[in-house]
C-alpha cells in the first residue's frame, strides 16, 4: 500500500520526470569522471611501476625529499650526495624474505652530464646489474645493440638520447660529475639503445648504466673501506712490541693473509648502493609489503624506510599528482552545485505536496505513514536517477574506450599519459553513486517533512506554507 501510493505519486507528476533526469546527468557526470581519474591513476602508475620505480623502494632515512633521482629540494639538491642503505646485506636479505615482494634489484644513482664531442645533455645514471634490472623492469625493450653485462664501463641509453647526442651501440660517451672546482670523467660504452612500453616525459633523463662507473662518479669508494672496523687480532698485531723476534716470523698467523682475508669480506659485507627497487606480485600488495618492511627496519635499528612508487619517482609523480587533484577539485565543486540544486528541487517536491500531506492527516493518516511515504518517493527518485545515471555512465565510457582517445598536447600527456584512454565503470565508483543519492533522499526529506507535519491538518489543506 505504502509503496503503491508513493509510486502512484511519482507517475502522476511531470516534475518528476525532470529531477530524475537533473540526477541522472549529474550521477553520470560524477561516474565518468571518477572513470577517467581511476584510469589514467591506473596508467601513470603502471608506466612508472613498470619502467623505474618498481612498487616501492627501499631507500636510506633522510631529511630531505628523496627519489631515485636523487634530493629533490630546489637548487640544492643537484648537491646533495645520496646516503647508502646500511647495513644493505641484513637489508636486502630482509627485503628477499618479504612474503609480497617476488622481483629486487638494488641501485646506485648520480646525476652527470653525458657528452660526445660538442654535445652535452643532462641525466641521470641508474647504476644496476644490467640483466637483473631489465627482468625487473618489463617495460624496457632493447631496439639495437645488447646488454652490457659482460662489459665493463657499459650504458644503456633511450633511443631519443641516442639520437640527441649522434651515437649507436659501440660509441663511447663521456659522463661528467661536478664536485666542487673539480670534476669526475668517466668513459662509458654504449652497448645498446632501449625504447619504454609506456611513454613519459619523466623518463626521458633516464640512462642505465654500469654501477661501478656510477658509484666512481659519484665519488663512493667501492670498497666499502670507509667503514671498515679493523678485528681484534689486526688491532693486536699492531699494538705488539715491533722488536719481538716472532713479530715477523710468528707461526700463529700471517698478517697479510689475513688483511687480505678481512679486506675482500669487508667489500661483500658493506657493498654501496643508494636503492633496492622491488616488485610485488600484486599491486596492491605493496602497501602491505612496505607496511611490514617499515616495522622490520624500526625494530632492527636501520636507518632505512620503504616506500611506494609515488615517492619513489619524486616531484615529476607528485607534480602530476597535484595537478589531478586540483582538476578533481574543480569537478567536485561543479558536482557538489549540482547535487545542492538537487536537493533544493527535492525539497520543493515535497513543500509543494503540503495541502496533500494535511489532507491524508485529516482523513487519519499518522506522522509516521506521511513521513514513511515522503521518503519512499524521495527514495525512488534518487535510486531511479542513480540507476540511469549509472548506465549513461557506462555507455559513455564504453564511447570512449572504442573511440581509442589519445593526447598530443604534452601538459594533458602529463595528466593522462600517451595510452589510448580505457574507462569503466568499476563496482567501486558505482556502490559510492549509489550510496551518494541515497543520502541525498535521506537529507531532501527530513526538514520539508518535519516542517510539513508541523503545519495543523486544517491549515494544510487550506494552503498554508
Amino acid at each position: 500500500m505504502l509503496f503503491y501510493l508513493a509510486f502512484r505519486n511519482i507517475i502522476s507528476r511531470k516534475s518528476s520526470l525532470v529531477i530524475v533526469s537533473f540526477i541522472a546527468l549529474t550521477v553520470m557526470l560524477f561516474s565518468f569522471v571518477n572513470a577517467v581519474f581511476d584510469s589514467t591513476e591506473n596508467g601513470v602508475q603502471e608506466t612508472f611501476c613498470s619502467s623505474f620505480t618498481g612498487d616501492l623502494i627501499i631507500r636510506p632515512e633522510s631529511d630531505v625529499p628523496l627519489s631515485l633521482f636523487g634530493d629533490e629540494t630546489p637548487v640544492t639538491g643537484m648537491l646533495t650526495k645520496i646516503k647508502n642503505i646500511i647495513p644493505f646485506n641484513e637489508v636486502y636479505e630482509t627485503v628477499k624474505n618479504n612474503p609480497y615482494i617476488n622481483k629486487t634489484v638494488p641501485q646506485v644513482s648520480c646525476t652527470a652530464a653525458l657528452e660526445n664531442g660538442k654535445i652535452r645533455i643532462p641525466a641521470c645514471l641508474f647504476g644496476v646489474k644490467c640483466s637483473e634490472y631489465l627482468y625487473v623492469m618489463d617495460s624496457i625493450e632493447i631496439t639495437e645493440g645488447t646488454v652490457f653485462d659482460s662489459v665493463d664501463g657499459g650504458c644503456l641509453l633511450q633511443k631519443d638520447t641516442a639520437e640527441k647526442l649522434k651515437v649507436s651501440p659501440g660509441s663511447t660517451i663521456q659522463a661528467v660529475v661536478a664536485d666542487g672546482i673539480s670534476f669526475r670523467i668517466r668513459s662509458l660504452t654504449v652497448t645498446g639503445i632501449y625504447e619504454y612500453t609506456h611513454v613519459h616525459s619523466s623518463l626521458e633523463k633516464i640512462v642505465i648504466a654500469d654501477f661501478n662507473v656510477v658509484r666512481e662518479l659519484s665519488g663512493q669508494n667501492s670498497s666499502g673501506m670507509q667503514n671498515y672496523e679493523f678485528s681484534h687480532d689486526i688491532e693486536s698485531i699492531l699494538s705488539s712490541d715491533l722488536d719481538d723476534e716472532n713479530f715477523f716470523f710468528s707461526d700463529e698467523m700471517d698478517a697479510s693473509e689475513l688483511f687480505v682475508e678481512e679486506t675482500e669480506n669487508s667489500f661483500s659485507e658493506n657493498p654501496i648502493w643508494n636503492f633496492i627497487v622491488c616488485r610485488t606480485e600484486k599491486t596492491s600488495d605493496a602497501k602491505k609489503a612496505a607496511s611490514v618492511l617499515n616495522s622490520q627496519f624500526k625494530k632492527s635499528g636501520w636507518p632505512a624506510e620503504a616506500v611506494l612508487w609515488r615517492q619513489a619517482a619524486g616531484s615529476s609523480a607528485l607534480y602530476i599528482y597535484w595537478l589531478r587533484v586540483i582538476f578533481n577539485g574543480g569537478i567536485f565543486v561543479i558536482l557538489i552545485a549540482g547535487f545542492i540544486v538537487i536537493n533544493n528541487t527535492l525539497v520543493i517536491h515535497i513543500f509543494d505536496r503540503t495541502k496533500e500531506i494535511g489532507t491524508l492527516r485529516a482523513i487519519g493518516a499518522s506522522s509516521l505513514f506521511v513521513s514513511a511515504e515522503c521518503f519512499l518517493e524521495n527514495l525512488i527518485l534518487s535510486m531511479t536517477a542513480a540507476v540511469f545515471g549509472i548506465l549513461f555512465s557506462f555507455i559513455l565510457c564504453s564511447a570512449v574506450s572504442y573511440g581509442k582517445l589519445t593526447f598530443s598536447n604534452s601538459f594533458l600527456i602529463q595528466l593522462f599519459g600517451s595510452e589510448p584512454l580505457m574507462l569503466k565503470v568499476t563496482p567501486v565508483n558505482a556502490a559510492s553513486v549509489v550510496v551518494l543519492c541515497f543520502v541525498l533522499a535521506v537529507f531532501a526529506w527530513i526538514i520539508p517533512v518535519k516542517s510539513a507535519l508541523s503545519v495543523e491538518p486544517v491549515k494544510a489543506i487550506q494552503g498554508a506554507k
